[in-house]
């Protein structure tokens, strides 16, 4: 029991620790922004009274030689650069007061704020790309029929930096599909071979090849333990009593599988054992399913001969089937058990080798829902697979410029399927939901992942700060320009008021997306 204890209280200060460099990454980001506005203030002769890091009162603070005060305050969620004379005109004959500077001068330190948590962004980005490295398509195979038309030109293990001159970085699953489908009846490709770059040029074509699928939709009760699937072995004596967190009336295992036509592949379950509870999760696969990766390895549409490779799955494998869930695509997990996946009549299924044997044999057609598998072979004779690539430090920098632009585009996408109702609020986060979020992840994936999510956030606060959003830089960089063409400000009151209630719906949406995650 004493034993028992030391280690859930090491668990406990593990995740405390978690969340403090969570926190630790938003405030270094927070202090990159503001040193950016305050940079640019004094390289223009602005008067800064006070650099803080944090909001609430003061716990610490200094006078600097410059004059302006530094401090540090005790709430880790912002920050600011105050500068004199910044939200009225009263001091009007003080040359250093923020509305006395000229328009483009508040224009420039408006905006250093997010062009340097930019760099930062790319900096950081040049240092993973050389340490852990980036993820690339790399050909993976290459199809026997009209393969002569780019035999000569690519080849097996080619990484591709760059796709009818525009550089290929993936984010996102199907980032390089829809890039490459783009291009007309050839493509020209930057590609790195034995540690040089080339461009060769691919041709479309009909290729044939062969698609595992799921003969039939089965289903299978599985938990993590130590960040693995484990097979959760259903028995009859079993009773439901959540679903999703909801409780139900100590439903029977058998009534369970009469209803599992209205339950979803992932929904949370919880049973109830000789008194005691165990929580597992249902994943589904429908007749058709295409199987995508075995233990994490991708598996791309194969040969008639490379299929021999699919022979050697055992059980404790894992396999990834694509599988529609609310009419997006995610990859189901079934672990080989033949003891434990069911099909939809409630009876045991063959899950062997001969299930995988049925093939669908295809001839690639241009990519379209008729034809899924069609992205994956882009129709020009080869499929690809992720690798992570570790690059030279100048290649490095070069790609990390793109790339933060790349997630800057990213960004602005996101934001504007959230506006128009394409993605759901579960997908945004305010503060505590980011510092939970980033604390697990660095649970899972140490200072790698650290560096990779402070990188897409640094550039996250880059866009959402030059939003013309109240209360933004973005914002007061728009009443500024209009002052500039106007030779005279909006009324400074009015400015101050739009602000103003624009901090308070920030806050008030930050909160209520996070209140909507703690809920749900």
């Amino acid at each position: 029991m004493f034993i028992a204890s030391l280690c859930s209280a090491e668990s406990v200060m593990l995740k405390i620790l978690y969340v403090i460099v969570a926190l630790l990454m938003l405030v270094f980001m927070i202090v990159v922004h503001e040193f950016g506005h305050y940079v640019a203030g004094k390289k223009l002769g602005f008067q800064i009274n006070e650099f803080a890091i944090g909001f609430g009162p003061p716990i610490f603070k200094k006078k600097l030689k410059g004059g302006e005060q530094f401090s540090i305050r005790p709430i880790p969620l912002g920050g600011f650069c105050a500068f004199e004379g910044e939200d009225d005109d009263k001091d009007k004959y003080n040359l250093g007061a923020f509305n006395n500077k000229s328009p483009w001068k508040r224009i420039v330190v408006l905006a250093a704020g997010a062009t340097f948590n930019f760099i930062s962004a790319m900096l950081i980005i040049t240092i993973y790309f050389c340490s852990y490295g980036e993820s690339v398509s790399v050909i993976s195979t290459l199809y026997p029929q009209g393969v002569a038309e780019s035999a000569g030109t690519v080849q097996e293990g080619d990484i591709i930096l760059a796709i009818d001159g525009k550089v290929a970085h993936i984010l996102l699953n199907d980032d390089f599909a829809k890039q490459l489908d783009k291009c007309g009846d050839t493509a020209t490709l930057k590609i790195l071979r034995d540690g040089k770059a080339m461009t060769v040029t691919v041709s479309k074509g009909a290729y044939d090849y062969y698609a595992p699928r799921a003969i039939d939709g089965f289903y299978q009760y599985l938990y993590i333990e130590n960040n693995e699937y484990k097979v959760f072995n259903l028995q009859p004596s079993d009773t439901l009593v959540e679903i999703d967190g909801k409780k139900v009336s100590n439903m029977s295992a058998e009534k369970l599988a009469e209803r599992k036509a209205n339950i979803k592949s992932g929904t949370e379950l919880k049973f109830s054992r000789g008194g005691t509870e165990y929580g597992c999760f249902v994943t589904i696969v429908s007749a058709n399913d295409r199987l995508m990766y075995i233990n994490d390895v991708f598996l791309p549409p194969v040969t008639e001969e490379e299929f021999e490779q699919l022979k050697n799955i055992k059980n404790g494998d894992v396999l990834y089937f694509r599988h529609i869930i609310d009419g997006s695509e995610y990859n189901v997990p079934i672990v080989v058990d033949q003891n434990s996946i069911y099909d939809y009549d409630k009876s045991i299924i063959s899950f062997d080798n001969t299930r995988l044997k049925d093939l669908t044999h295809l001839t690639a057609v241009a990519p379209g829902a008729d034809n899924p598998d069609g992205l994956e072979t882009y129709n020009f004779g080869f499929t690809r697979s992720m690798q992570t690539i570790k690059l030279g430090f100048f290649r490095a920098l070069g790609r990390s410029f793109t790339y933060s632009f790349f997630i800057v585009f990213k960004v602005l996408a996101l934001f504007g399927a959230l506006i128009m109702g394409k993605m759901s609020l579960s997908s945004a986060g305010g503060p505590i939901t980011v510092i939970s979020t980033v604390s697990e992840g660095i649970q899972l994936g140490g200072f790698q992942y650290l560096m990779f999510i402070t990188c897409i956030l640094s550039a996250n606060l880059a866009v959402m700060n030059l939003l013309p959003i109240p209360a933004l830089d973005g914002s007061k960089i728009v009443f500024t320009f209009i002052e500039w063409f106007r030779g005279k400000p909006i009324n400074r009151k009015v400015e101050a008021v739009i602000h103003t209630v624009g901090l308070i719906l920030l806050f008030s949406f930050t909160i209520f997306v996070d209140i909507f995650h703690l809920v749900s």
